[in-house]
């Protein structure tokens, strides 16, 4: 449980060098930092980096847990697999940061942000030990193509009435049977799941397993020969987990 203000960063994509670690550690004496992960909790002073500069040069994955109530979580998806054609039904570039879905391009990735913002709710115990690695699933579910995850951020723009006026995107199939990583989506940024059942009567089943498979098998099959081996090189390095 946690009542301070609670950081954790993730990479997936590659580890950390040695001169990256040590720019992180010159924002805090007191965080956990490996090749992989940074994490920190606050009980007095502040975070002193950009979650989105971090996010753009370092990490995956994130989550920002605020003693006054707001719960962040970020994913950082290469545009070529979350095209931001797919993202504009469902986000806008940012206004501000409260909104409940924002995101922005950077560097040939999309920063993909949900945000919860709950003044006066907080009850002093966040659970934060064991979140992230709970929810990254998600990351890979958007870079596959499966955007539950972006219209359930949208619900909670229409749970908090900043999207009254906005027209409906486009209904993902898969609403009536989310996954663990996406049971855990809603508990941590609280969004009603009277709500989602509500927007689950217009969304269609999944695709079958072997549909799945008969397109992942087109999909490597249309992959450059020079990204291949790049990529099976870098498994064999062992630094790719969860390529």
């Amino acid at each position: 449980m946690n009542d301070c203000d609670y950081y954790e960063f993730q990479a997936l994509e590659r580890h950390l060098d040695r001169e990256q670690m040590q720019v992180l550690r010159s924002f805090s004496s007191r965080a956990r930092i490996t090749a992989t992960h940074f994490v920190n909790e606050y009980s007095f002073g502040s975070f002193k980096g950009d979650m989105d500069e971090w996010m753009t040069m370092y990490f995956d994955a994130c989550i920002h847990v605020a003693k006054w109530g707001t719960r962040v979580l970020m994913f950082r998806v290469p545009i070529r697999l979350l095209g931001m054609e797919s993202v504009q039904p469902y986000a806008s570039e940012p206004e501000s940061d409260g909104e409940a879905l924002s995101v922005t391009s950077r560097n040939g990735y999309a920063l993909v942000r949900f945000c919860s913002h709950e003044d006066g709710r907080w009850d002093g115990s966040v659970k934060t030990d064991g979140v992230l690695a709970d929810l990254i699933p998600i990351r890979a579910e958007l870079a596959g193509g499966d955007l539950r995850a972006l219209y359930l951020g949208w619900l909670l723009e229409i749970q908090n009435g900043d999207a009254l006026d906005l027209m409906e995107p486009p209904v993902p199939g898969g609403l009536k049977s989310l996954s663990p990583a996406l049971q855990g989506f809603l508990d941590f940024l609280e969004i009603d799941r009277d709500l989602v059942t509500a927007a689950a009567v217009q969304s269609p089943d999944m695709p079958s397993a072997r549909s799945d498979l008969s397109g992942m098998k087109n999909w490597i099959k249309g992959l450059p020969t020079d990204e291949k081996d790049s990529l099976l090189l870098r498994v064999s390095e062992g630094h790719e987990v969860h390529i």
